[in-house]
């Protein structure tokens, strides 16, 4: 590669590394007599964790700091030279090695086994063989070809190297495997190439903080949206929305626009795809429509796609993997669209009303006003100037609310009573009614009515013309991963093929004691295989290893 270097300064600072006997010496130079130097400062963090901070002043144009690279973290640590004036005149990047890495070994009976045969695996992590380490650790168990290997990067690499560095490093393995004074050398070297970038410190300095343009989403799902009027299309401050999650088990959440007109909610337990209904109060704001924003990244990703180059694919082994694809799905699609139940309070977001009503049990009413005033004697029901007042018994004070409730339908707030009046009673399978004040996010209600149909959708119910109804994608339920147990002979002779390239996959393995053993069964393909483990700590160590094994046909796929 030839490149132009770009043109030397005048003045400025210059610093330079070397690292000996555990001590990393630092030297920062300057123009000697340059009246711009003055006293310059050493700041060293290990991802944003701070480790070092040292100040010199320059004699006769040069600088010299010593760290102990004990005191630096583990994996990348960043040093960087201020002036005078706290502005970041250089910059450099150094790694240090785990002085204690994680050690993961891995053992299975033998090294050939037969098709549909159990297969374990022992597993035992620590900082030695005599010292067990409890370790979080995920599994995956493939077939080895050309067309899928071993990625050579690992979580102990993507942690201590990739995660720190912008761009794509070739080979990360490499700095790894059998560590010497070759491949310090070449890290050193790397950190000097690939981590260089032209850094900013500005908004570090500052005093005030910068927004955060993507907030944590701690309590599940944030949904973003913004309040406009509808002839103006300027947005509206301090506005109630309400968003509903129809259903039996009913879900909404309340939100008040700021000066811009934005509103976020926070979906807890929010998961697959459902329809939201977004609303206001149709009988106060009537004229201001919600508009959810897109969830998804308005801004491409900025990593650079490196030049594709042909290789000759082998014609057969293609085939058969497209042969293995379309055999799972032709024979096993059902069990590859398992999920797990998510675990959380399936109550709706009220928790436990004070009292449920269910209509079955009571003679049915051809009006709801009548199942009001048989029924339900926590709700008092008027009507002044032909419109219905729904106001409920505070069990707190033993006296009604002076304001109107919330009132729901399948979760969804019907703000309007003469149209929930009108609705056929017929349809509601049960009411749920809260007697006492109710907090929900910024907002509160002086009692709650939630009336709940069979179907849980709001059967022949007409939302208002300002309401907004959108299908929308939660959080993505587990998919559980199927792997057969081949237990009977049965199963074992069974003509069912089973062409799985990947025989097992477990995200999650809990090894409290350091040490785990994890089964699986071979499928009907022979051929090479690996069995990847990862494993992480409470404190953050990390480790891989990768055990091989073969598998050939056995008898009983002989005999089919």
């Amino acid at each position: 590669v030839t490149a132009t270097l770009p043109a030397a300064y005048n003045h400025g600072y210059v610093m330079q590394v070397m690292q000996e006997a555990g001590q990393l010496k630092i030297a920062v130079r300057s123009v000697p007599g340059w009246a711009g130097a003055g006293p310059v400062y050493l700041f060293a963090h290990t991802r944003g964790s701070v480790k070092a901070t040292e100040s010199k002043v320059l004699n006769n144009g040069l600088a010299l700091f010593t760290i102990d690279k004990g005191s630096l973290g583990e994996g990348i640590s960043h040093l960087t030279v201020f002036d005078a004036n706290r502005q970041p005149v250089c910059e450099r990047l150094v790694f240090k090695y785990p002085e204690q890495p994680l050690q993961l070994q891995l053992s299975v009976a033998k090294k050939d086994w037969d098709t549909r045969e159990k297969v374990t695996v022992q597993i035992a992590a620590g900082s030695s063989a005599a010292t067990p380490m409890a370790t979080s650790m995920s599994m995956a168990v493939y077939r080895a070809d050309s067309l899928q290997w071993r990625n050579e990067m690992d979580i102990n690499s993507y942690l201590l190297l990739n995660a720190d560095l912008q761009g794509s490093i070739e080979s990360p393995g490499y700095y790894f495997n059998n560590v010497n004074s070759s491949t310090e050398l070449a890290m050193d070297n790397l950190m000097l190439t690939h981590g260089w970038r032209r850094f900013n410190w500005q908004q570090v300095l500052r005093q005030q903080q910068q927004p955060v343009k993507y907030v944590p989403e701690f309590a599940g799902h944030t949904i973003h949206g913004k309040v406009v009027h509808k002839i103006t299309e300027k947005p509206g401050a301090q506005i109630p929305v309400y968003l509903s999650v129809p259903g039996t088990r009913s879900l909404m959440f309340t939100s008040i626009s700021d000066t811009a007109g934005n509103v976020k909610f926070e979906l807890s337990n929010f998961y697959n795809e459902r329809e939201i209904i977004v609303q206001t109060n149709g009988l106060v704001d009537s004229m201001f429509t919600v508009e959810i924003a897109s969830p998804f990244s308005g801004s491409p990703a900025n990593s650079e796609v490196g030049e594709l180059l042909p290789f000759k694919v082998n014609e057969r082994l293609l085939q058969q993997h497209h042969t293995a694809v379309q055999v799972q799905q032709g024979f096993y699609l059902e069990k590859f669209r398992q999920y797990a139940v998510p675990s959380f309070d399936t109550s709706a977001f009220y928790t436990r009303p004070d009292a449920t009503y269910l209509l079955d049990n009571y003679v049915r009413f051809t009006t709801m006003e009548e199942v009001f005033r048989e029924y339900v004697q926590a709700v008092n029901v008027r009507k002044r100037g032909g419109n219905f007042s729904l106001p409920v018994l505070d069990v707190t004070r033993n006296e009604f609310f002076l304001t109107e409730p919330l009132v729901l339908l399948d979760g969804v707030p019907v703000f309007d009573f003469n149209k929930l009046m009108q609705y056929d009673p017929l349809k509601v399978w049960k009411m749920d009614v809260l007697l006492r004040k109710y907090y929900l996010s910024n907002n509160f209600f002086d009692g709650v009515v939630n009336l709940i149909t069979y179907a849980g959708n709001l059967p022949g119910f007409e939302l208002p013309a300002n309401t907004l109804v959108l299908d929308y994608e939660g959080l993505q339920s587990q998919r559980i991963f199927y792997s057969p147990e081949y237990t009977t002979s049965e199963s074992r002779v069974s003509r069912l093929p089973d062409f799985r390239h990947l025989l097992f996959w477990a995200p999650e393995i809990n090894a409290t004691g350091g040490k785990a053993a994890v089964s699986f069964y071979t499928a009907d393909l022979p051929g090479d295989y690996i069995a990847v483990v990862q494993a992480l700590t409470a404190d953050g160590k990390a480790a891989s290893s990768v055990i091989p094994f073969t598998v050939h046909k056995g008898k009983a796929m002989a005999g089919r």
